[in-house]
């Protein structure tokens, strides 16, 4: 007897059925209707109880390891990840996956069994329950003869930080510090003061989601403990104290219909089976498509300070390759999902989804190797966030690495019209202006960095002064393309009542060997 003839098991997911409910495992869709015309007699179901309760943690890098967490079958895992079936509402836990790395996202999960429901398949008496047209439906395979019952609750702690490694750091303390506090005890969880051991995480945010209504919102660790702890207490409010439903047992209708003893008129269903190296190789395309979500949006985290003294026409290009990428993961989704269900069907095999993965591997638009290799056609975004963290303010009145840098708004420019605006606005100063663009740092780096010390040298110097009458700016013709009377190369421009004095400064200062020394 092959694995399509006997019962399996599929996870509710936050749907709910009823004892024969049918079902189709080919969509994994419930069908609507139900083998049976009225109300089975108690005698024809048995319940037993199954008490139990267990923690887990999930850092939500992967949908893949979140799913395989959950014990939850291959054949759901691809309807999950291709959108057969949906996640929301109560559900919602298993599609959190971080798609950035500026992200704290810790998911404490709670799971409690309290019975079981089994319909008693071999009683005589249910024939005079079950309706033949059901077992005719073309579009069921299987209906539901048992249910787990019980509750998952989830609660997820996050919080977006400015910079990765700060993220990395508290993921990990946070991880660390919940599993440590979900010591299984015969079912019972050890509630140890995790807000105590951290204060780092007073700043998180808490959701949750899953099968039971909270009404308390937590704010703190140990509130979500506490809550957690009032779960089982919950569930005997629900369904005679049976909770939530959890898992279906699903037995093929094939199978009831000779146990009914009933000829099946319909043609036989065409039921095939993915295979489990076709599973994985699908699951990888998905983790694929995951990864290569996570590194355009760590880039566009990391444009996002600088995003008003880039080049909108550089910036557009990742924006637009983003939206490529969002576009291209619905389609590989649909036409995964189309695919799946067909090949269930028996009306297509799996040389076709070989070639469609092969077609992904091939055009590599959501990989993160294609990606890598697109940010690095667009190297000189890097470049230019590295040139202009050079003016951080720390950097340049103490010559410290301050690590995060951030834009100096006293000497870069949001807007500008012309040179000479600039200059006029500022008549009774001396201006300095130091002129950059990628192309000239890149032609000639020595006189880049020579420029660049000078200008900061400067500053410095103005900042020793009790009486401060300069001003600083640089100016990018990235940015500004089409200013007029712009030089060549990386320069410094002086500029006194109205008249630029020197269009290379860093010349002309040691050329008249000024009587204030500028240490370089």
């Amino acid at each position: 007897m092959s694995g399509i003839d006997l019962a399996i098991s599929k996870q509710a997911i936050g749907r709910h059925g009823f004892i024969g409910s049918l079902y189709d495992i080919r969509s994994d869709q419930f069908e609507g209707g139900n083998l049976f015309n009225r109300e089975l007699a108690s005698s024809l179901i048995s319940t037993t109880d199954c008490a139990s309760s267990d923690f887990y943690v999930d850092e939500n890098l992967s949908q893949k390891d979140t799913l395989n967490k959950l014990n939850i079958e291959g054949s759901m895992k691809l309807s999950l990840m291709a959108g057969l079936v949906k996640v929301d509402g109560s559900a919602k836990y298993l599609n959190q996956t971080k798609t950035d790395s500026q992200t704290v996202r810790v998911t404490l999960m709670f799971n409690v069994k309290t019975k079981q429901q089994h319909l008693q398949v071999s009683m005589a008496d249910l024939y005079n329950y079950f309706i033949p047209d059901a077992l005719e439906n073309p579009n069921a395979t299987h209906c539901i003869t048992g249910i787990m019952w019980g509750a998952r609750v989830a609660a997820t702690f996050e919080q977006a930080l400015n910079n990765s490694e700060a993220a990395e750091e508290l993921q990990g303390l946070l991880s660390a510090s919940l599993k440590k506090a979900t010591v299984n005890v015969e079912g019972q969880a050890k509630l140890e003061n995790v807000e105590q051991a951290n204060s780092k995480f007073r700043s998180l945010k808490i959701s949750f989601s899953g099968d039971v209504l909270i009404d308390d919102v937590p704010h703190t660790v140990d509130d979500v403990f506490n809550i957690f702890k009032k779960v089982p207490s919950m569930l005997k409010q629900l369904n005679e104290g049976k909770g939530k439903q959890l898992e279906f047992q699903l037995y093929p209708l094939k199978r009831m219909a000779e146990i009914f003893k009933y000829e099946l008129r319909i043609e036989k269903r065409i039921i095939k089976e993915i295979a489990n190296h076709m599973i994985h190789s699908i699951e990888n395309v998905f983790e694929e498509i995951h990864r290569g979500k996570r590194i355009i949006n760590d880039f566009l985290a990391k444009i996002e300070q600088w995003k008003d003294f880039i080049s909108p026409v550089w910036t557009d290009v990742i924006h637009m390759h983003q939206r490529k990428l969002v576009d291209a993961e619905g389609r590989t989704q649909r036409d995964i999902a189309l695919l799946l269900e067909r090949i269930r069907r028996g009306e297509a095999n799996e040389n076709e989804i070989i070639d469609l993965l092969n077609d992904f591997y091939e055009k590599k638009l959501c990989s993160p190797k294609s990606i890598d290799r697109f940010l690095k056609e667009n190297a000189r975004i890097n470049a230019k966030i590295e040139a202009l963290s050079r003016f951080d303010q720390m950097t340049i009145e103490k010559g410290l690495d301050s690590g995060r840098k951030e834009p100096n708004l006293s000497i870069l420019l949001k807007k500008m019209t012309t040179i000479e605006d600039l200059i006029d606005k500022y008549y009774d100063d001396n201006i300095y202006l130091l002129h950059i663009a990628y192309e000239w740092e890149e032609k000639d780096k020595q006189n880049w960095y020579k420029q660049l010390r000078y200008f900061n040298n400067l500053q410095k110097v103005e900042m020793q002064r009790e009486e401060k009458k300069s001003i600083f700016r640089v100016i990018d013709h990235d940015l500004y393309p089409n200013l007029h009377d712009k030089p060549e190369t990386c320069l410094i421009y002086h500029a006194f009542r109205g008249n630029i004095k020197s269009k290379d400064y860093y010349h002309t200062s040691h050329k008249k060997c000024e009587s204030e020394e500028v240490v370089l």
